[in-house]
């Protein structure tokens, strides 16, 4: 058993040593060289799958991956159509649909089996393959190691349970698996009363132009409005996330591994000093477009120095600047899990995060070079954020999340 796995494992913020779900998960494969993952999973996110999954895939040990996810609520259109795209030579992905109106898929386990089948793990829990139940909710799982006999077992159960409900199990091109994820694109939309986000969404649609005037309302609001926040489970943040305002030293040539000190590694990213289990995850969001870029995985790595290194993609490839610093500002939306934006000196909101840089970053070390690393919630400070694009994130009083009591079997 993995020293940081418990028999019973709280995923909660006030737990500073427990593993989200994808650690616990990453930690499982790396300790019996799996080369087969078996899952099934209630509510699937593109955001949660490519969180669980996105590195896993790339391990070139790992075989086949065999997932069959819930239609029932939560998986939409854009879910679907992102694991469609999944590798098919690595993934077999089927979709459950009930044969009945008054029960729905609602499992949430995985296994885990080396090559011979002699050592393995069950992991099931209460989370679902989203962003909010691998990294935000408060959830609890365990993980099971099995060996030969009891993994054969499982393993079994597994094939006994694919047999007797193969008709059930569908295609993802199959016509009403469309139709469920359709209807489940609809459900968000109409549970969501975000008043302020849809009058952003209404003034945005007023510059589309001509072209997308001749699209019908309901299209233009499933296009633009929709495809919007179809990435928005577990990325937003409210206004008690936790903001660190970083200014980016050169360091070396790779000035993209940045450099934190001790405290900002251990208080804010919640970094570990022992272990490297746990994976800061980081995504940007684009200062200009408000693009949200690729998920960003990073191991927690201790080093003998007193720096304490994240990478940062969004620099990658750029020079350091000649004049000034560049300014990242992250918003943590999760255990270990953050937005980020990277202003460069030429960008229009570089001298204003500058200057709030020089009023309120009180340098208290001995050498006069250190850089400010200033944490606050996003409440103490909302007009500097509000004019980046961090803020088309923030969920406020209007946003409701999923109300998964209102799912009904369709």
């Amino acid at each position: 058993m993995l020293d940081m796995l418990n028999i019973l494992n709280i995923q909660d913020s006030n737990f500073a040593d427990v593993l989200t779900l994808d650690e616990a998960f990453k930690s499982c494969i790396d300790a019996n060289c799996t080369t087969s993952i078996y899952g099934a999973y209630a509510f699937v996110t593109k955001g949660g799958f490519d969180v669980m999954f996105s590195d896993v895939s790339q391990k070139k040990q790992i075989k086949n991956i065999n997932l069959v996810i819930g239609m029932d609520g939560i998986t939409n259109t854009a879910c679907i159509e992102h694991l469609k795209k999944a590798d098919s030579q690595l993934f077999d992905i089927k979709a459950y649909i009930p044969t009945t109106n008054a029960a729905i898929f609602h499992p949430k386990f995985c296994i885990l089996a080396n090559e011979d089948h002699s050592r393995g793990w069950l992991i099931i829990g209460s989370g679902n393959l989203t962003v909010r139940g691998i990294r935000k909710n408060q959830e609890a799982y365990t993980a099971i190691e099995l060996f030969s006999s009891d993994l054969t077992d499982v393993i079994q159960t597994w094939d006994n349970w694919l047999g007797v409900t193969h008709q059930n199990l569908k295609r993802l091109d199959d016509d009403i698996v469309t139709t469920k994820a359709e209807k489940n694109s609809n459900m968000f939309r109409g549970s969501v009363k975000a008043k302020g986000s849809r009058k952003r969404a209404k003034e945005r649609n007023k510059e589309i132009g001509k072209e997308a005037k001749k699209k019908d309302s309901q299209s233009i609001h499933e296009n633009i409005y929709l495809d919007e926040r179809k990435d928005f489970d577990g990325w937003s943040f409210n206004a008690d996330s936790e903001v660190l305002i970083a200014e980016i030293p050169k360091a070396s040539n790779r000035w993209n591994q940045a450099n934190f000190n001790k405290a900002t590694y251990l208080d804010y990213f919640a970094g570990s000093l022992k272990t490297s289990k746990k994976q800061v995850i980081l995504r940007h969001v684009d200062p200009v477009s408000g693009w949200l870029d690729g998920i960003e995985h990073r191991p927690c790595v201790a080093v003998k120095s007193k720096n304490f290194r994240v990478e940062l993609s969004a620099a990658a490839g750029l020079e350091y600047p000649k004049e000034g610093s560049p300014i990242a500002v992250f918003i943590n939306v999760g255990k270990r899990t953050f937005i980020y934006s990277l202003f460069m000196p030429e960008n229009d909101y570089y001298s204003t995060l500058k200057e709030w840089v020089n009023a309120n970053w009180v340098n208290k070390g001995k050498r006069t070079d250190r850089k400010c690393r200033l944490t606050f919630p996003v409440h103490a400070h909302r007009k500097l954020l509000e004019p980046t694009k961090l803020f088309q994130y923030f969920e406020d009083e209007d946003l409701v999340s999923y109300d998964l009591f209102s799912i009904k079997s369709s």
